[in-house]
Order: structure tokens, then sequence, then C-alpha cells
């Protein structure tokens, strides 16, 4: 291999005066001596400078699959595009994404006719704003009709012939939903998915789909079988099915489960090890999130990104929430009493929330509607903005050595310590990205146009992980290029397109950028 990964310490000389801001390393990391090289390597290549960029921490990066959601929530009605758009406009900047959470039938109102297809539907225009603001989607599309206004599977399904439950929902209305068994709702669900798939697998637009969604508001519990199917063995084969019909229709973007302790361990193992699925879990700030879902997620939480998502909503800024931080929670909290220690303001709610939060490390956090964002951003200003600077992953080379000189058609070397400030995780391992981001060196001419780039695929920001920075030495023996002055530049390239551009943003303070990558100085190509 031409790149030696190292795992070392700065040496005290060259550490300086940002020493103190250094973490400490694993005791047992590999220094890289079983290839005959000293930790300090890295710092001293024969002709080589040192720069230290500086990270930022400071505003909004916006990278795939972190940061701050807001949400359409159809538990009620779907949002108006015109309405939702003019509320949430100002809530945009200090989100990654926009998350569509919509019952089937919305999606998908009579067989075959579905909402994407119309251009000017209400949903394209949501999506269309969203994307307008620079924001990614996300969906979940879900089936079961308790606790809706609305039923939630389209009644096409129904007059095929599916099975399923009939009950009186929220608004006082028969509503029907299918046992999650029945091959009916099998056949025209795989027929949705696909279709789904074909529009929405396409990483460039989408950072994560829901493939579960069973269950109430699709979190996965109180799974409704047919009568004498409820099964542990049906479980796990109705299982095996859902996550399997998604896991073959999207190739490109990630997949998500609420990892609900009714799915159960071994079912949740075998989807994150055979459909390779990341983690949700919709209950974070309440005792629905505790120590099944505490011990779940430690096993996997260097592996699998998180998506958190608060329990409690419903605000109701009308009532003072948004402005005092405070609230009655005797209507708002009814049907909650096990609680503890019960809340008495919604900056508690979001403490609480918060603090479980960055303990699992999670990369995605909720925003939602109009009342939560307004409510999280006055009352909880302070949080919002720790979330942004912190949540998910942020990264920066912190020291890069790089030659001042190259002979075309030499080799050379780079030296880089890579450091995530955040305490998430870049899913590159997941198979739908396919570890398509890269560290990489490009080289610019003076006119600011980026005429080579050289990926190093050692360099995985799957493995930057918080508290842990990485090292690597890339050596470059295929740099052709014509004698001049060039920008020797840094970055994270998408491998995934043609040309490798550059794929992530990086926090390197206000250093200057060439078309996505990060200016590090002059090199002459002799």
């Amino acid at each position: 291999m031409n790149t030696k990964i190292l795992y070392c310490l700065f040496t005290a000389l060259l550490l300086g005066a940002c020493s103190g801001n250094m973490p400490e390393k694993d005791s047992g990391a590999d220094t890289g001596t079983d290839a005959g090289l000293e930790k300090d390597d890295i710092f001293n290549i024969e002709g080589n400078v040192l720069i230290e960029p500086q990270a930022a921490l400071d505003g909004l990066i916006r990278n795939p699959c972190m940061g701050w959601g807001l949400y359409d929530d159809a538990q009620d009605y779907v949002g108006d595009a015109f309405t939702y758009w003019y509320q949430m406009d100002q809530y945009a900047q200090y989100a990654t994404h926009f998350y569509v959470r919509w019952r089937w039938a919305e999606m998908e109102p009579e067989e075959g006719e579905y909402v994407w297809k119309d251009k000017n539907s209400n949903f394209s225009r949501l999506v269309q704003g969203a994307l307008d603001r620079g924001l990614k989607l996300a969906f979940r599309v879900y089936y079961d009709s308790d606790g809706q206004h609305y039923q939630a599977t389209p009644d096409y399904v129904r007059q095929a012939g599916a099975r399923g439950r009939t009950e009186i929902g929220w608004a006082d209305r028969e509503m029907w939903s299918p046992y999650v068994d029945d091959p009916v709702f099998h056949e025209k669900l795989e027929k949705f998915v696909r279709a789904f798939a074909e529009e929405f697998d396409d990483p460039d637009r989408v950072d994560f789909v829901d493939g579960f969604n069973l269950g109430y508001w699709g979190e996965g519990h109180d799974l409704s079988f047919s009568p004498g199917n409820d099964t542990p063995e049906k479980l796990a084969e109705t299982v095996r099915w859902i996550t399997g019909l998604y896991g073959d229709a999207f190739k490109k973007v990630p997949l998500v489960i609420n990892y609900h302790k009714e799915i159960g361990a071994d079912n949740l193992d075998w989807v994150l090890e055979n459909q390779d699925y990341q983690l949700r879990h919709d209950a974070f700030g309440s005792q629905y999130y505790s120590t099944f879902e505490k011990e779940y997620e430690s096993k996997w939480r260097t592996k699998r990104m998180i998506v958190a998502e608060s329990c409690y909503w419903f605000v109701g800024t009308d009532k003072g929430a948004a402005t005092s931080g405070s609230y009655d929670f005797t209507e708002q909290w009814r049907g909650d009493p096990t609680y503890n220690p019960r809340a008495t303001s919604w900056a508690d709610v979001y403490s609480r929330t918060y603090s479980e939060t960055r303990a699992a490390r999670a990369n995605i956090l909720d925003m939602r509607e109009y009342r939560e964002a307004k409510s999280w951003t006055t009352v909880s200003p302070d949080i919002v903005q720790d979330f942004i600077i912190n949540g998910g992953y942020r990264f920066t080379p912190i020291a890069v050595s790089f030659p001042q000189k190259i002979v075309s058609g030499e080799t050379f070397k780079v030296g880089y310590r890579w450091r995530n400030h955040g305490f998430g995780i870049c899913p590159n391992y997941n198979r739908r990205w396919n570890n398509k981001y890269k560290a990489a060196i490009a080289l610019a001419d003076s006119d600011g146009s980026v005429k080579r780039i050289f990926v190093d695929k050692e360099a995985d920001p799957g493995d930057w992980l918080a508290e842990k920075d990485m090292d690597y030495i890339f050596e470059i023996n295929d740099c052709d290029l014509p004698a001049g002055k060039y920008s020797i530049c840094i970055g994270v390239a998408d491998t995934s397109k043609e040309g490798n551009p550059a794929g992530l943003n990086l926090d390197c303070g206000d250093m200057e950028t060439v078309e996505g990558w990060t200016v590090l100085g002059t090199v002459t190509i002799r």
C-alpha cells in the first residue's frame, strides 16, 4: 500500500500552543511502528512544510445524514406548502434536512397515482420548497391508522381483499388498518415501495428513508397480525420481509429502523447485519427511551448513525411556551403520569432530550414543525446552537504536511491528521454509500480550476470518531501536470461521482476554498 495509517501523538515540539486541545489517544492505538515508521514521521517528511488549520466551530455546516430536521408530520392533516414554508422559512437556517412523515394514503390515494408524479401537487411544492432552501429530504411512509385523524393505508388495498381491523380513530371516524402479515397488503405495498424508490433513491436529494414503518405511527410497536399469527416466528418473518423489501429497493440512500424493544434485539441485529440499516428512536427525553434502548444503541453507535427524535411535542405556543419557557403540563401530559422527573417547563423537556441525544452520540435531532421550531429557538437557543456545532460530524484536517516543490512523475508525500469535532459519526461504511467519501488532495491552477484530484483510499471518514484523531501519510506517484505554480488543496472527495468532486464540507475557519476544496498553500511543479 502507498498509504500508511498512523494513530499517533504530536511531538511536544510540533504541538506548540495547540497541545492543550488535543484529545488523548487510545492506549492500544497502532502507531505504525510495524512499518518501520516513527510516531512523528507524519510531520517530518523531508521537504514538506506543516500548517495547522483552525476550525471555526461556529455556524451551520450542512453535510449528509446529520443536523436538525424540519418536519411535515401528518398525524392530522398534511401541511399546505405555501403556509408551511411561509412559517418555516426562518427556521431553515438551522436545519440540514426536511423530513416528510406521511400516511401511505396521502402518497398514493389511488392505486398507481403517486403524488410525486404531479409536479404541481402540494407534496411536490413542499419538497421543492425544501430543496430550494438547501435542505435534503428524508421520509417515513406508514400504514397503521391507530392514533390518526385519517386512514393511513389507501382504501384500494382493502377493496383488493386485504384483511385487517377497523376502529374509531381520533377524529371519531371509522378507519381501517391492514394486518401486517396479510399477503394482499404485502403485494400492494411492494409495488408502492418499488415506485417510491425509483423516484427517491437519490442521495443528492435524499438523506435517509425509514425502511420499516409498521405499527403505531410506524414506530414498530403494537403490530397487528391476523388472528392466530401473533407469534415470535411470524414477527421475525415480517421484519425480514419489510426490511428486505426496502433493502432491495433502495441501493444508494441509507435506511433506518426504530430500535423499539417490541421488534426485539435479535430481529434488530438481523436487520443491521443483513440489510445494513441505521438506527433511530422516537422517544428521546421520555421514559419510553430507557434501559433497552440505551443498551442496544451502545453496541452500535460507533458503527451506525443514530437518529434521535424528541418524544414530546404539540407545544401550543399560544399558551406561552415559546415566550416564557413555562407551560401548564396538566393538559399536555395527560396519559403520561410515569414521566419522572416530571417536567415543569419546555426548557426541562429540551434539556433532558438533548442530554440523552449527546449521550447516544446521535447524528440527527428534530426541530419539527412550526410551534416546536419556534419553541426550540426561543426557549433553548443554546441547545440549538450546541447541536449545530457538535451534533453529527464536523471534520477538520488539524495538521497537514505538504511539499512546496514537486517533480513531475516522481513520488511525493502528504501527511495529515483529521479530527471530528462532532459527537456523531459519518456513516460512510453503510453499504448504500459504499465508502464513497475519502480524503483527497487536489491541485488547482492560477485561475482557480481544479486540475487533478488524488484520492487516498485508506483515509475513510467513517473512522473519524470524536476524541480519536486519525493520522495518515499519503504517497502520490502519478502527478503529471505541466510545470508551474499550483494551489495544493485538501478535502473529502465523493468517489461515487465522475471526477471525484469535493463531497463533504469541512470546518477550516476562514481558509480559502476552490470548488469545495480547502487551499493549503502553493506548490511548484518542475
